[in-house]
């Protein structure tokens, strides 16, 4: 075998584990808790400039999946027959499967996005709550460091049920391109090429 192809085999199975350390990153991120209260906190320009952020995280993930994919194509149909494993083709076929499922995914999640305003029957039932609550307060004298807003809370309950939906579809694309990047070592390695 020609060291080109064992270059181009590094380069796929190194930017295959990049492409999936950032997503099992994600998925992490996306799950803690302290996530769950920033995103809950953000005014709408700070909301924005986090939206343009996670879109070339992106995009950059997709230009490293294709990169991955394409390295592992080079290597696949440029080998003899005799050295054509299907490891390879697994490798290949990894990013676009995920890419593909994030994608259907994501114009699921345009319409209701972290960063998108609640639906407005949220909003009426916070301010009936708030309304009820000025309203049997009266002409009482109240602790403000007692009292929790009920919109924050709303709107990290929100969040937090956002975050737990993308958290699921990221996990199962975190396990798949883990597996995918296992295979792929094994499978170098089972050639004796390290």
């Amino acid at each position: 075998m020609s060291v080109c192809l064992a270059v181009t085999k590094t380069l796929a199975i190194s930017s295959l584990g990049v492409y999936a350390g950032i997503l099992t990153t994600s998925t992490i991120i996306i799950n803690s808790n302290p996530t769950h209260v920033i995103l809950s906190s953000l005014d709408i320009i700070t909301q924005t400039q986090l939206k343009k952020l996670i879109n070339n995280i992106v995009t950059s993930t997709g230009i490293i999946g294709t990169f991955s994919s394409l390295c592992f194509a080079i290597s696949y149909f440029g080998l003899p027959k005799i050295w054509k494993h299907p490891y390879l083709l697994y490798g290949m076929a990894i990013p676009p499967i995920i890419t593909t499922y994030l994608c259907l995914y994501r114009a699921n999640w345009t319409k209701q996005t972290i960063l998108s305003p609640q639906k407005e029957e949220t909003d009426t039932q916070i301010n009936d709550s708030k309304a009820i609550l000025m309203k049997d307060l009266g002409d009482s004298i109240v602790d403000l460091n007692d009292q929790k807003d009920p919109i924050n809370e709303s709107n990290l309950l929100y969040i937090k049920k956002i975050c737990k939906r993308i958290g699921l579809h990221l996990t199962i694309s975190s396990v798949i391109s883990i597996l995918g990047l296992a295979q792929s070592i094994v499978g170098v390695y089972g050639e004796g090429q390290f």
